[in-house]
């Protein structure tokens, strides 16, 4: 039960962080991991997700824990879902390729 709750405060406390980050930027909860990848070079994104972090732009921005680690979270589930789409894409494209090749056979 401890953990149930536990995990709902934690949360919570990510949703307000994401929304206070949201009100800073000025833009919709939906927008802003579009805003921060678009911000950030993909050598960048990938130090972020492994916790290597050393960004070659001279602008330092300071965030608290907690909407650190929302953003770093939303980050990794981004890359994820992005893999996944393309590892997809490219099963799907092995898949046709082959398919034609076989109707090819087929044909001969």
């Amino acid at each position: 039960m401890r953990k149930i709750y536990s995990q709902s405060i934690e949360s919570h406390a990510n949703q307000i962080a994401l929304d206070n980050l949201a009100k800073s930027l000025g833009i919709a909860q939906s927008r802003v991991l579009e805003r921060i990848i678009t911000s950030i070079e993909v050598d960048d994104l990938v130090a972020i997700i492994t916790r290597r972090f050393s960004s070659k732009t001279a602008r330092v921005i300071q965030l608290d824990r907690a909407t650190a680690q929302v953003i770093q979270d939303e980050i990794a589930r981004s890359i994820s879902l992005m893999s996944a789409r393309v590892t997809d894409a490219a099963n799907d494209g092995v898949r046709a390729g082959l398919m034609s090749i076989l109707d090819l056979e087929d044909q001969i």
